[in-house]
């Protein structure tokens, strides 16, 4: 009881007495506070004025109002929260599709910018900056040093407006100098999309934000000229974003009036049901569809992935998602910070509930089980039971579970080391060497892509240069992640000529999930049959 009241004395103390939501709100206007509640709101000013009045120190106001409110928040639920103003346009940005800088993917190694990659037609590739740069001075003044949060101060900024950079490149003695006019630089929610064979597509969504559903349309019909007849549709990681965008994404396989989600809340208006057409025609596909989702696919990954399997329009591959299905509604306070809170909560057409248990738990504990294939949540048979449209038996109680489990096995082997190397930039270091001495890998990526190969000769080279960084490892460690480190380092060199687009397509070469989904296209086939039957029967 007494960790409650602080939390509510911390909290209504940050709301009423640090936004100044009194003034704003009065307290007898407020709907929601009944004569008791009132009486404990009058109770925690007086406790406030006692506080600011008394106290031996002196309060730093925006510590103590982050920390109540957040306090109060976890208290409610997980995916209640809170955002200070800073925070809430960094968030805004990384939805909206597009923020206004140079275009370039970097790292702070050893005080400098490294260049990861730099975005296609974006400000910094117009001028001839390149993967690998070293920005050491920003507007002529000395960078070396800078802390990473610092960057994006420096180098974003309104469309339109120039900074000049200094940087070094292997090969040069002297700084090269660019001047770059900031544009719009547009933030890509695919981390990559091809054909792994003649007839199947692959897509890798990362994310919900405005612009998903133009990007996957894109990505469609590129594949679709290719000669596209299957897809696979990756959600594994996608932690979810805008609801609009996941409708819409079912839309393009599922046509007509079908209800893709819908929402109960405590309150009439957060009773909301969505359709495939509310965002309007889409052209729809009747292609037989796999979907891979894992542990943090999320949120609108769960909603597409469980609408899909309520119709029997896709078969659902990988591992069991997350379980989060509560929704947020976001309130703006006085002073640009923003109140993420919970008002409704997600369900799937047949009815399952997308949400994971979170009552009496901690944080911890509730993040934990999302990663523990052992936790009850994965226990079927205390799992409710839901039938799809063609008879199917799907479990709610959070999260979706897939039609084929698949863990993910390709992974490190050595996670240790793995990590060390990571840690210490030795991957990122060594392609950047490689290309400088391997020019004419440039000419052509889909031959870099098919044929790549690490030599034992650069295979010892890079085991030196991890020895340089005092990354020291048996010979027999080495050989038993040599698969796994091989794929990175292919991957690395690939983002450092073509950026990040075919760094994802060559991590995928080394992907058992991935290969268990392209085997699975006849079930899928079968999948799509039906559906396509249960809609001529429906006209």
């Amino acid at each position: 009881m007494r960790k409650y009241t602080l939390i509510f004395l911390a909290t209504f103390f940050a709301i009423f007495a640090a936004h100044g939501l009194y003034k704003t709100y009065p307290l007898w206007l407020l709907p929601s506070f009944d004569r008791e509640t009132a009486r404990e709101i009058e109770k925690i000013s007086e406790v406030v004025g006692i506080t600011s009045t008394y106290y031996v120190d002196s309060l730093d106001m925006d510590k103590t109002v982050t920390r109540g409110i957040q306090g109060m928040l976890e208290s409610l639920d997980p995916h209640s929260h809170y955002f200070t103003p800073k925070e809430g346009r960094a968030n805004d940005e990384s939805f909206d599709g597009k923020y206004q800088g140079v275009g370039i993917q970097y790292d702070v190694i050893d005080g400098k910018i490294n260049v990861i990659a730099v975005i296609p037609n974006a400000p910094a590739e117009r001028v001839g900056v390149q993967s690998g740069d070293r920005i050491v001075e920003i507007d002529g003044k000395d960078v070396v040093g800078i802390a990473t949060e610092e960057v994006p101060r420096r180098l974003k900024g309104p469309k339109g407006s120039t900074v000049k950079i200094g940087v070094e490149r292997n090969g040069f003695d002297e700084l090269l100098y660019f001047t770059l006019e900031r544009d719009e630089i547009p933030i890509f929610t695919i981390n990559t999309y091809f054909m792994p064979n003649d007839s199947t597509g692959y897509v890798w969504v990362n994310r919900f934000a405005s612009t998903t559903a133009d990007e996957l349309e894109n990505a469609l019909i590129n594949m679709e000229r290719e000669g596209m007849k299957q897809l696979v549709l990756d959600l594994r990681g996608n932690g979810g974003g805008f609801l609009s965008e996941a409708v819409k994404m079912v839309a393009k396989f599922i046509p007509g009036h079908k209800r893709v989600v819908y929402t109960r809340g405590r309150r009439p208006e957060n009773n909301k049901s969505y359709y495939t057409d509310d965002f309007g025609p889409a052209h729809t596909r009747d292609i037989p569809l796999v979907v891979l989702i894992n542990e943090s696919s999320a949120s609108a990954s769960e909603i597409v992935s469980g609408a899909l399997q309520d119709y029997d329009r896709a078969l659902i591959a990988g591992q069991h998602s997350f379980g989060k299905g509560l929704v947020q509604n976001e309130f703006e306070l006085n002073d640009g910070a923003r109140l993420r809170l919970t008002v409704s909560k997600y369900y799937t057409p047949s009815g399952r509930l997308i949400q994971r248990p979170y009552k009496d738990k901690s944080i911890q504990d509730y993040y934990k089980d999302a990663y523990d294939s052992t936790s009850a949540v994965y226990d079927s048979t205390n799992r409710p039971k839901y039938h799809t449209e063609a008879g199917r038996v799907v479990y709610g109680g959070g999260g979706i579970s897939p039609d084929v489990p698949v863990v993910l096995k390709t992974i490190s082997r050595e996670p240790r080391l793995s990590q060390k190397l990571f840690s210490k930039r030795i991957f990122y270091e060594f392609a950047a060497d490689y290309v400088s001495r391997h020019k004419s890998i440039k000419d052509d990526m889909e031959k870099f892509i098919r044929g790549f190969k690490l030599n034992r000769r650069e295979w010892r080279r890079f085991i030196r240069k991890a020895h340089e960084a005092d990354i020291k490892a048996s010979d027999r460690r080495w050989e038993r992640d040599k698969a796994f480190l091989h794929n990175r380092i292919k991957a690395e060199i690939a983002r450092n000529i073509w950026a990040s687009r075919a760094y994802w397509r060559v991590i995928l070469e080394y992907d058992n999930q991935l290969d268990t989904a392209l085997a699975l296209f006849p079930r899928a086939r079968e999948f799509a049959s039906a559906f396509a039957g249960t809609l001529k029967k429906s006209d």
